[in-house]
Parts: structure tokens; C-alpha cells; sequence
């Protein structure tokens, strides 16, 4: 009975351990973020550029989820009449999924995508104190280790605006549990190893192709360690894993290779270069490596002394080094030079299906910061080994040196991208919000069969506004914005940058449309009214104004066309 009863609390106190690091990290992200926290409805961390497309996708995702309507969900309202255009970027179904109840009672976009932005800070941290603790046995080493994961620069600077590779917790609930399917025997393990991956998946297709050699390189590591490389029930049982995700996961890769078949997607070497990490990148955030890199340093020292530390440090690091290596990407560059030494990213990028898609190696940093914080944790539980007052006091200087170097104070809100140089900055009602400016309640009230087209067309950052809007008045429209761009909207990009210089392609170009929306003060000169003039020239009517914009009803395409 006594045993009983330790057991019980003990299980409960490891439960209240992961508790508190996830609100010691909320706590941290809301001071951090400051003033996102009061403005969860209005305000989007980072810049109006992927945030504002990811919650166009996750209003989409919702949306068809709420009403049912899983035919045509691949087939997004944008870039018509292009098929499957979900596919040309991540599609956020976990994420859109996590957050559907917010989405339900509030139906706002915004909210909803800050609440999924801050449960990858809160799950991150808890699953990396979750894995880092069952690794190395050390609860502040493990605090440590979630901080370096969740709060590291390349996740506050760089990828702050990702959501997607902020998205790291599912792989490392994945490690976690197939780590206890080892240390337990019990098969309930991998299946929780399995859900694991499917959301990763579903979170991040980076993630998933990323991470997947580094992941088969850990079990292999802990079949060997736990002497149980030799059960050929073990590796059926893995087998069966592998299958499960496997087949659970073809339905959303599918979509996928048929744009990539249809388009002729591949991203050329020197794109994949172009976003890859340097040497340069690296030595810049040396000032908010050196804490995590000198526990690094401690943690390998220590394990020559401390047995039990021995695994943990050997894999850490060897998975450290992978993650770094591939993170340079096909070419290993220091000063705008490619150095003479090998990338093993080109070995992927070459032999691996699906990795000539993806174009940014850089994103591997999630998973060096992630080590590194392991890494740490293993140095802090050394130095605990001979003093526990010492380790905490470590962990808190370490901390404190960490964050002053690695989170930027204030964090970026609502940062306005540049416009092209023949069009202003967006106008004010065009400014992101939870409801709908005048003009697209207008677009709203038309009948749900209309396909609309907006003016300028072709400017990312207009059209990145035009996209949002559009996950609330749910009409087709000929614009859009992705990781791919189909020829045709680059053929009416070319065209209708300058709609006038040739008024007769001009109407070639959006005659797949019903509905016109100009934009009048978006121009630097008088273009916009000259654009009304020459729509309403050719038997446009003009069915609203609002804010200095306007909406035009398209006579007959074929018509229009023709004049």
C-alpha cells in the first residue's frame, strides 16, 4: 500500500512539474509579447505578411470543416479557377483543428490565430521539459532546456512569423513517447508515437520531411541502449508504427504531388542555397549561444564522471551536430563564399523524394537550439550531481544571459511590409480586423457564385489583405498569395500591374471574373480613377463606394472581353 501511495504522488508531482514549465513559459511569452496579450483580437505578432496568410488558411480550414463541406476542400478560394490551391503552401489543419472552438464562437481570424501562435510557445516548452526531463533526470536542467527550445532567436526573430516552424511540440511528444515505449515495453507508447507524428504532419510538412532522419536515428539509439535491438517483435512493432503514420498521412500528401506533378514544382539548388543557414548566421547569435554552448561544453565534460550521463550527451550531440550540419544547406558558406567542405543537405535534396520541394534548409535551427537546450539540461544535471544549489543558481545566470541576447525587447506587432513602387502602403481599411470593412460587406451580400477580382493586382502585400478578407465573405477571387504561384495569376500579374498600358489584355485578364473591386487610393498617381472610368467605359456598374473604394458588377465575360 505504501508503495502504492509513493507511486501515485510521485506521478502526480512529475504532473505538476509539466503543469508549472508550461505557465512558467506562458507567463514569459505574455511578458515578452507585451502588448499581444491585450490585443489578441486586433494585433499579430511579426509582420502583416504570413500571419496574415495563415489565418486565410486556417478560416478556410475551419470553415469547411464547420459546414461540412469536405469536397472542394483542397480547391481554396483563391487564385481561380486553379485546382487544388490549398496545396501550393502548408495547409494548418492541426493547428486550424486546435483552435476550431474559437473559430466557432467567435469567428475571428485574428484570435484565433494568436491562441494557436501561443499554445506552440506553451506546448513546445512543455513537451521539450517533458522529453528533456525523461532523458536526463533533472527538472531544472530540463526548465532550461524548454526556455533554449521555445525562447531561442531563431524562433523570435526569424521564424516568429512562421507558425508552422514554430510548431515543433508534436516531434518532441513523439520522441518522449517513443523513448518510454522503450524504457516500458508497452505498446500504448507507439501508438501515442504514432498520433504524435500524424499532427506533426499536419502541422508542418518542413517538420516532417526535417525531421524523419533525425527521428529514425533516435530509435535506432534507443532499441541499442535498452538492449532491445535484437526483439524481432520490437522492429515489427516499430514496422507497424512506421505503417500507421505512413498510411494515415497519404490522404493530405497526395494533393501535394499533384500540384507538384501539374506545376513542375521543384526548387531550384540555388533557391535551396539561398535559404539556407551560414557560418555568419551562426557566429551573429553567438552572444545568445554562449550560455547554452558553455552547459554544452560542461555537460560533456561531466558525463566522463557522471555514467548515467553518458547516452545522453552522445546522442544529444551527434543529433546537435546532424541538425547543424544540415541546416547549412547544400553549400557551407562564411562571408557570401561557399567553402570547400560537403553538405550533406544536397544528399537529401538529390536522393530523397519530396526534399527538392522544400527551400529552406535554415529551418534545421529549431532542432540545433533544440539539442542545445538538452544539451544543456545535461550539463546542468552534472553540475547537480554535486550540488543542487549550484545547479539552480547556474540555471538562473544562464537564463538570464540567454534571454538578453536572444529575445528582441519589444517583440514585432503589426509590422507593415513595403509596397511596390507604383502603389502606396495599404489604406486603413484595409488594415486587418475581425469584422469586415464596408466594401466587402458589399462583397458579402452577392451571391455566393461570384468570382471576384481586386485592383492593383499583383502587389503581395495588397494582395495579402485582399486573401484575409476573403476567409470571411468566402467568394472566389482571381488574386491570391502562397508558397507557389500558378502561371496564370503570373500572367495577369504582368498585365495588370499597369491595367491601362493595354486596356484589351487588361480585359482578357480578369474577364474569369464577376466582380471588380478598385482600389482607388492605392495608386501613386490618378490611375485608380482612370481604372473606374475605363471599367465603367465598358458597361461595368457600379454597385458600391466605400473608403475610396469601389465595387463594379462585370457585364457578360464574353462580352467584356470582347470590347
Amino acid at each position: 500500500m505504501t508503495t502504492y501511495l509513493v507511486s501515485r504522488f510521485e506521478r502526480h508531482r512529475d504532473s505538476l512539474a509539466v503543469w508549472a514549465a508550461a505557465l512558467g513559459v506562458l507567463v514569459l511569452l505574455i511578458v515578452i509579447s507585451w502588448p499581444l496579450a491585450a490585443e489578441l483580437g486586433s494585433s499579430l505578432p511579426g509582420d502583416y505578411g504570413d500571419p496574415l496568410f495563415v489565418t486565410w488558411v486556417m478560416g478556410w480550414v475551419n470553415s469547411r470543416i464547420t459546414a461540412g463541406a469536405f469536397r472542394g476542400f483542397w480547391d481554396a478560394n483563391i487564385f481561380f479557377p486553379e485546382r487544388t490551391t490549398l496545396a501550393y503552401s502548408e495547409h494548418f489543419i492541426a493547428q486550424s483543428v486546435t483552435v476550431l472552438p474559437v473559430y466557432w464562437f467567435t469567428k475571428n481570424l485574428i484570435l484565433s490565430y494568436n491562441i494557436a501562435f501561443i499554445l506552440t510557445f506553451v506546448l513546445t516548452g512543455a513537451s521539450t521539459f517533458l522529453f528533456a526531463r525523461a532523458l536526463v533526470g533533472s527538472v531544472v536542467g530540463a526548465m532550461v532546456a524548454a526556455i533554449v527550445a521555445t525562447f531561442n532567436e531563431y524562433r523570435m526573430v526569424w521564424s516568429l512569423a512562421h507558425l508552422h516552424t514554430l510548431s515543433l511540440h508534436w516531434w518532441l511528444f513523439a520522441l518522449f513517447s517513443v523513448h518510454r515505449y522503450f524504457v516500458t515495453d508497452r505498446r500504448r507508447y507507439l501508438l501515442g508515437t504514432a498520433a504524435c507524428l500524424v499532427a506533426l504532419h499536419l502541422s508542418s510538412v518542413y517538420y516532417t520531411a526535417y525531421c524523419a532522419p533525425l527521428f529514425a536515428i533516435f530509435v535506432v539509439a534507443e532499441a541499442v541502449r535498452s538492449g532491445r535491438w535484437r526483439s524481432g517483435r520490437v522492429w515489427l512493432e516499430l514496422w507497424a508504427t512506421g505503417a500507421v503514420v505512413a498510411v494515415s498521412i497519404v490522404p493530405f500528401l497526395l494533393p501535394y504531388i499533384a500540384v507538384q506533378q501539374r506545376l513542375g514544382v521543384e526548387r531550384p539548388m540555388a533557391e535551396v542555397v539561398q535559404g539556407a543557414a551560414t557560418l555568419d548566421h551562426y557566429a551573429a547569435a553567438l552572444p545568445g549561444l554562449a550560455a547554452p554552448l558553455v552547459l554544452t561544453v560542461v555537460g560533456i565534460v561531466g558525463a566522463l564522471f557522471v555514467r548515467r550521463l553518458r547516452y545522453a550527451i552522445t546522442l544529444t550531440v551527434v543529433l546537435l551536430a546532424l541538425a547543424f550540419w544540415l541546416s547549412l544547406g547544400p553549400e557551407i558558406r562564411r562571408g557570401g563564399v561557399a567553402l570547400d567542405w560537403p553538405g550533406l543537405y544536397t544528399v537529401f535534396y538529390r536522393y530523397v523524394p519530396g526534399f527538392d520541394g522544400l527551400r529552406v534548409p535554415a529551418r534545421y535551427a529549431s532542432l540545433v537550439f533544440l539539442f542545445l537546450g538538452i544539451s544543456s539540461a545535461i550539463g546542468l544535471a552534472a553540475i547537480e550531481a554535486r550540488s543542487r544549489r549550484l545547479a539552480q543558481v547556474v540555471a538562473v545566470a544562464a537564463l538570464l544571459v540567454f534571454l538578453k541576447y536572444s529575445v528582441p525587447s519589444p517583440m514585432m506587432l503589426n509590422f507593415e511590409l513595403p509596397s511596390a513602387v507604383l502603389v502606396n502602403p495599404a489604406p486603413a481599411y484595409l488594415t486587418p480586423r475581425a469584422e469586415l470593412p464596408a466594401i466587402y460587406r458589399a462583397v458579402d451580400s452577392l451571391r455566393p457564385s461570384a468570382i471576384l477580382v481586386e485592383l492593383p493586382f499583383g502587389d503581395y502585400w495588397y494582395e495579402l489583405r485582399y486573401q484575409y478578407f476573403s476567409a470571411m465573405h468566402k467568394r472566389r477571387i482571381l488574386n491570391g498569395y502562397s508558397g507557389i504561384f500558378p502561371p496564370s495569376f503570373v500572367a495577369r500579374q504582368r498585365v495588370l500591374a499597369r491595367p491601362l498600358l493595354d486596356p484589351g489584355a487588361s480585359a482578357q485578364a480578369i474577364a474569369g471574373a464577376t466582380h471588380v473591386i478598385v482600389h482607388r487610393g492605392a495608386w501613386t498617381d490618378d490611375t485608380g480613377g482612370r481604372v473606374s472610368a475605363w471599367l465603367e467605359q465598358f458597361g461595368a456598374t457600379l454597385i458600391e463606394e466605400a473608403d475610396g473604394a469601389a465595387l463594379y458588377e462585370l457585364p457578360v465575360r464574353e462580352n467584356f472581353a470582347q470590347k
